[in-house]
């Protein structure tokens, strides 16, 4: 996650007190085009999660420029994500206070039952890691766009691309499977049963005509068998086949799916990686 490698390589960059002003922050404004602002004492949260953004390649077009500085606003970036189910690196929206035009924005490192644990700017005047309120949550988002299969393909998914080749050699097997079905001849006729001496006329045709019956429905059984098992054997052939193309599709679909919600990504708070700043997490006023 780009934008989380550039976030937590800021930690620490703070408001300077006084009539002058932290260059990084003033950085935030102008990237999320906001050049005029010159002052670090205007709210920064939403300038710094754009300016990560923006680093990270991920666009926010979708926000004019005059907006950019709102909190809320970026609860159109990315994927929508359930608000019960937070994922780190997820951008999470808050708000604050019964303004609904104000909040706060910043990225989910952590949470507990209560809590959501942010890594964003203007966090006690820096950036740093905050516990918040998770019923103050209003919009969870995965900031990177939705993708299709295709584009994974396109970027190099291992995945991706090989349940798109097993899905065309389960298409193509299938079409030389049904083509290649071959109905063997059916016998022109079973064979009969050697004639019998019978004692008496009549038990001659009642025996007769019941070996008759019984003769005619079992060629009838067999003839049908005989000209039908191919058909069968093709059908479970093609079903096979057909699944294992689903089976390939709903891979595809499940990797773009993960991809876009970020679900292929650690769940659950870990420990800092090496090299990584190891902050104290502070707990919200």
């Amino acid at each position: 996650m780009r934008w989380m490698e550039i976030a937590w390589a800021d930690a620490g960059v703070e408001e300077v007190s006084g009539p002058k002003a932290n260059p990084r922050i003033i950085e935030y404004f102008r990237t999320v085009g906001r050049p005029e602002i010159t002052s670090d004492e205007i709210a920064w949260c939403a300038a710094a999660v754009g300016y990560y953004l923006i680093k990270a390649g991920i666009s926010i077009d979708q926000i004019p420029p005059s907006k950019r500085l709102l909190a809320r606003s970026y609860a159109v970036i990315g994927t929508p994500l359930p608000k019960d189910k937070p994922r780190i690196g997820a951008l999470a929206v808050l708000s604050r206070g019964s303004n609904p035009a104000y909040g706060h924005v910043g990225f989910v490192v952590g949470w507990t039952e209560d809590t959501i644990i942010l890594l964003g700017g203007n966090q006690r005047d820096k950036v740093c890691t905050q516990h918040f309120a998770r019923s103050r949550i209003v919009a969870l988002r995965w900031p990177e766009p939705p993708a299709r299969p295709k584009d994974l393909e396109a970027a190099g998914s291992r995945t991706a691309q090989a349940a798109k080749r097993q899905q065309k050699d389960a298409a193509k097997s299938a079409g030389a499977e049904a083509t290649n079905v071959v109905v063997p001849e059916a016998p022109a006729s079973a064979p009969k049963p050697p004639e019998a001496a019978l004692p008496e006329p009549s038990q001659v045709l009642e025996t007769g005509s019941q070996w008759k019956s019984l003769i005619e429905t079992a060629e009838s059984l067999v003839l049908f068998l005989w000209a039908k098992w191919p058909w069968v054997a093709g059908a479970f052939a093609v079903y096979w086949l057909a699944r294992m193309a689903y089976d390939a599709w709903r891979v595809r679909r499940y990797r773009t799916e993960d991809h876009n919600t970020g679900a292929n990504v650690e769940r659950a708070p870990t420990p800092a990686a090496e090299g990584e700043p190891e902050l104290e997490l502070e707990e919200a006023a």
